[in-house]
Order: C-alpha cells, then structure tokens, then sequence
C-alpha cells in the first residue's frame, strides 16, 4: 500500500528529475558557444552568446568571456562590461544554474573564471531556502570539489535549522517538511559525509529519522551525532511531553 507521504516523497523527486531533464534540452543550445569558449574565441563567444542572453548561462558565458579578453588585453572597457554581465548573472542564479555554475568553477586553465564562477556559486548555494532545493543540492554533497561540497551541506543545515526552530518554539511542521527531512537516501548521504561538521548538524536538526540509520555506521563522528540527537530528544519531550520529532503537540501527519 502506498502512504500518501510515499506518494509525497516519490512526486517530489519525480519533479526534480524533470526539472533536470528540462534543464538538459535548455542547455543543448550552448555547445556551440561553449567550444567557442574552450577554444579561447572570447569575442566570438560574447557574439554567439548575445541572443540568449536572457538566460543565465548566456550571461555567465558573455561575462566570463569578457573577464578572459580583459585579462588578455588589460582594457578596461572589457573589465566593466564582465561586471555588468555577472551582476545580472548573479541575480538571476538560482539551484537549477549550479550545474552550470560548476562548468566554470572547472575552468582549471582559466584561473579568474574560477575564482569568479566558485564565488558565484558560493552566492547560490548561501541563497537556498526552500525545502524543494533539498533534492537538487543532495548530488553537490557527493561533489569531488570541496568547497563546492561545503556550500552544499551548509545549505542543507540552514535549511533543517530553520524548521528545528519551528518544533522549538512550539509549532508543527508541514508535511512536506517532514517527507524531506526523513528521507532515507538523504539521511544516508549525509552519514557518509559525518566527518563534515554542517552534516553532523544537519543531521542533528532532523533529529530522530535518523537514529533508524546509525548502526550501519562504525564512526566516531556518527556515534557523536547519535549521543546529540538523543539528548535533544530527552530535551523535547521534557518541555512538550507530548512532542514527536516534527511537531511539539504531538500531531501525525
């Protein structure tokens, strides 16, 4: 039988893989600008980029292009027009230009378009709030780069930090709240990466889901995170005896 919070929990991941797929066919119509820029072609990528720059990723490309022909040249002319393409590039970004962002983030020959893209990115990451990010941001903790790493799980615990605060202070979590912050693969990304102080904390906001989870793992770090969960737990029920781990009345969703 399928609960409604399987339901739940199955349409939201359902969502982000179209989500991703969308993404996938929005970007197909890059490849040309992006040899263009490979191939060290700065001014015929801002050209090629020019029409789609209503788009994030047109305007990283027009920017970071820019950013290539100032270094190259030193005009400054070159340099003001990078500023004015990131700065609407950047309020414009959100989780679904990540992948993006990261292409530039690799750039390894090109070290100002790393700096400027890993900054970049930094600014996403910190922006996140929604529970609806969670599914996005949970394949960058599994990201070889380590900042790109940190950004990622330091999201994560802001966000289930924000929803402890609600129980806290005497509230109840929404449903879908609580279908993310239980989810097991979620739970166990984040046990894997306990050695990271923003999982342990992260994982210490979700709170009891995740002590169905902890015996699998023979782990100091783990085994701290399961001591601070229980005394939390001790900690809730003695000023909501009636509590559950997502709601301080003790309602069932």
């Amino acid at each position: 039988m399928i609960t409604k919070s399987t339901w739940l929990m199955r349409s939201l991941f359902l969502s982000c893989l179209l989500l991703l797929s969308f993404g996938v066919r929005a970007e197909a119509g890059f490849a040309g600008i992006e040899r263009l820029f490979e191939n060290a072609e700065y001014e015929k990528t801002v050209e090629a980029a020019k029409p789609k720059r209503n788009t994030t990723t047109g305007l990283m490309f027009m920017a970071f292009a820019n950013l290539q022909l100032y270094e190259f040249t030193g005009a400054k002319h070159y340099k003001s027009q990078y500023k004015a393409f990131y700065d609407n590039a950047e309020a414009k970004a959100g989780v679904d230009d990540l992948n993006r962002i990261l292409y530039f983030v690799n750039r390894n020959t090109k070290p100002e378009v790393v700096k400027a893209a890993t900054k970049l990115a930094k600014n996403v990451f910190k922006g996140l709030y929604k529970m609806e990010d969670i599914a996005k941001l949970t394949p960058f903790v599994k990201a070889d780069d380590k900042n790109v790493k940190k950004y990622a799980l330091a999201s994560i615990k802001d966000i289930f930090k924000q929803k402890r605060k609600v129980v806290d202070k005497g509230g109840t979590l929404r449903r879908k709240d609580v279908v993310v912050m239980q989810n097991p693969q979620l739970i166990q990304v984040l046990l894997m990466n306990a050695n990271e102080s923003k999982a342990r904390d992260a994982l210490i906001y979700i709170e009891q889901p995740v002590l169905a989870h902890t015996a699998k793992y023979m782990d100091k770090n783990v085994a701290k995170v399961e001591q601070k969960i229980n005394k939390n737990i001790a900690k809730r029920q003695k000023k909501f005896p009636n509590s559950n781990w997502y709601s301080a009345s003790g309602k069932k969703w």
